[in-house]
């Protein structure tokens, strides 16, 4: 099969393949733009072999064909990154190497207070650290007034303050390099006023620093396999979860409480609850 059927026909196909891909983040993935480049050779020059007949000004379709190939692996490329990305990001918050909860409480019944009592009885094996410029211990580990202060790196954080000091909070985490923050406070857009504004800066300090942030208002997340509670509801206390392949995701946290009490009572297999 002549060159030119080859590079006409798979830079015709790669281009197609190519944008697709970038448009949809992943439609045809492959290893690698090689990978792509050498499939879509393959194709073109079954394509160009009698079933396409061959433009008679040969060299300027090549040229155009190697530039639809390069834009083909471009696209291929692009779209791969752009789905895998948002995965690996993820990690911060459903699989953290180290946990910080933001006003942390001494009071295991408090907002501030069960999150890291439900995580110290779950078996999380990272790091856990108090957040509260007002003790030294909580809850029996040592406490820091900021998570700038974290000796160690810390990937999570779970922020129980009043609405107003959660934008200062989540600043001084980005500072941290903090990539995940759950966000259990009320009092934003949900009243108006006020609480909209702080929850659009918290919008723009997201969209300007990467972090992931479930919340505000949110009653928290579960990764039953990493035993990780990140969580003030009553349903999760004890832990009591089985590991499994279904995940819930529910918008009003109370069906979502009521939801996980069901699937403890029923022994079912959960993997993530948001």
């Amino acid at each position: 099969v002549p060159l030119a059927h080859m590079v006409w026909g798979g830079g015709w196909i790669g281009a197609k393949l190519g944008a697709l891909d970038f448009a949809g983040g992943l439609v045809v993935h492959m290893s690698s733009g090689y990978s792509a480049l050498v499939a879509c050779l393959f194709l073109g020059s079954r394509q160009g072999h009698g079933r396409e007949p061959m433009p008679p000004h040969s060299l300027p379709l090549c040229l155009i064909g190697a530039g639809l190939l390069w834009m083909g692996w471009f696209g291929f490329n692009a779209g791969s990154a752009l789905s895998a990305s948002p995965r690996a990001s993820l990690d911060a918050l459903f699989n953290p190497r180290a946990i910080a909860v933001y006003g942390a409480s001494s009071d295991p019944t408090k907002i501030g207070g069960r999150p890291l009592d439900f995580l110290k009885g779950s078996g999380y094996d990272g790091p856990l650290y108090p957040i509260n410029p007002k003790s030294a211990e909580i809850q029996g580990l040592p406490a820091f007034a900021t998570v700038s202060a974290v000796p160690g790196p810390v990937d999570m954080v779970i922020v129980a303050l009043p609405a107003a000091g959660v934008l200062a909070a989540l600043e001084d985490c980005a500072r941290k390099g903090v990539g995940g923050a759950v966000v259990l406070s009320s009092g934003f857009a949900e009243v108006g006023g006020a609480g909209a504004q702080w929850q659009q800066q918290i919008s723009a300090l997201t969209r300007r620093t990467g972090m992931r942030v479930v919340g505000p208002n949110c009653m928290g997340i579960i990764n039953v396999r990493r035993r990780i509670l990140g969580t003030f509801t009553p349903s999760a206390a004890g832990f009591g979860l089985v590991p499994g392949r279904i995940s819930l995701v529910s918008q009003s946290g109370a069906f979502g409480g009521y939801c996980l009490s069901l699937i403890r009572q029923r022994g079912l297999g959960l993997n993530l609850w948001i």
